[in-house]
């Protein structure tokens, strides 16, 4: 019994006491985004307000754990997880020294972002898609890295966040976002419909809308 009380505690102190660590170095993260929103989307909506009132950028908190801002006709929508994760046993950072020196650089912490149509959230079309199309990891140290499509990751980088840093990412986050159009459906996909969708119809319009391409993580 006692030698299962001693491993209990060991891991309690190593394991679980860096878990408690990555969880505040990527809270502390998303607060600093939270700060960071808020001042792109104010700069951003003086400065287009004054060539077009209708285009509004807006910040939205959610909740605690889910702000977004809203641009045109998207929506970024950023997502902190509570939990702490290990990475996957194949990814490339665990053979690297970086890891293998330090073990509890293998935990992270992590913030998704999902592009969503501004229309989807507004008119509650809950059939809508949002593609994951970028996140942050973050590990107990504030070193961090970001995956995500062509121009939106980031390498691993040995110093904590910044403003600089997160305003970069968001502001590429974006420009993705404005540049992925919405493609007309194929003619043959809404052929036909059933009493009982065009009832839903009526209500909101339930054809599923999404961006067409989002980020698949590995």
């Amino acid at each position: 019994m006692k030698d299962m009380e001693k491993r209990i505690i060991k891991t309690l102190c190593t394991k679980a006491s860096n878990k408690q660590l990555v969880h505040r170095q990527a809270l502390a993260s998303f607060e600093l985004l939270k700060t960071v929103l808020k001042l792109v989307a104010k700069s951003l909506n003086d400065q287009v307000c004054r060539v077009d009132k209708h285009v509004v950028v807006e910040y939205v908190e959610r909740s605690e754990h889910e702000v977004g801002i809203t641009f045109s006709g998207d929506t970024l929508i950023f997502l902190f997880h509570s939990n702490a994760f290990k990475l996957p046993d194949d990814h490339f950072l665990l053979a690297t020294p970086y890891v293998r020196e330090d073990g509890n650089r293998k935990y992270y912490g992590l913030i998704h972002a999902y592009n969503f149509l501004s229309d989807s959230m507004k008119m509650r079309r809950m059939n809508d898609l949002g593609p994951l199309i970028s996140r942050l990891l973050i590990n107990g140290e504030g070193h961090h890295f970001a995956e995500g499509g062509t121009g939106l990751s980031m390498p691993l980088t040995e110093n904590g966040l910044d403003e600089a840093i997160l305003k970069s990412w968001v502001e590429r986050l974006m420009i993705h976002a404005m540049d992925m159009d919405l493609v007309i459906a194929d003619f043959t996909d809404f052929r036909e419909i059933t009493v009982m969708e065009l009832e839903g119809l009526r209500n909101e319009l339930r054809l599923q809308t999404s961006k067409r391409l989002g980020f698949r993580p590995s």
